[in-house]
């Protein structure tokens, strides 16, 4: 793992609110917001960890290393130098050694 966070993340979270409008019932729709901006390091996945089901190879993804104390779930959407990726599965949580204390995350380029 290294971690040279030289990339800026917006964490977007599908949240209810006012500022997303409303629906037919009056009530807040829900809209991706932007619930925090971290540092971190985007690095493309290896020949391995591409791999899918049936000898398939995912295009587009990349693993993420973040601060140990990031708030990540699997359902954010994170935008990095303009491009939208999805988080794919749990992000694991590594802090075993407090100096290397990280958080990676796989992420799925959309589009």
């Amino acid at each position: 793992m290294t971690l040279f966070p030289h990339h800026t993340i917006q964490v977007k979270r599908e949240t209810r609110s006012p500022d997303c409008g409303y629906d037919s019932y009056g009530k807040p729709k829900k809209c991706l917001t932007t619930i925090t901006t971290l540092k971190g390091d985007l690095q493309p996945a290896n020949a391995n960890e591409q791999m899918r089901d049936f000898g398939r190879v995912a295009q587009g993804r990349y693993k993420l290393y973040l601060p140990h104390t990031a708030n990540i779930t699997k359902t954010d959407k994170l935008v990095i130098d303009g491009e939208t990726y999805q988080v794919e599965g749990i992000p694991d949580k590594r802090t075993i050694f407090p100096s290397t204390s990280h958080l990676k995350v796989y992420l799925q380029l959309e589009g």
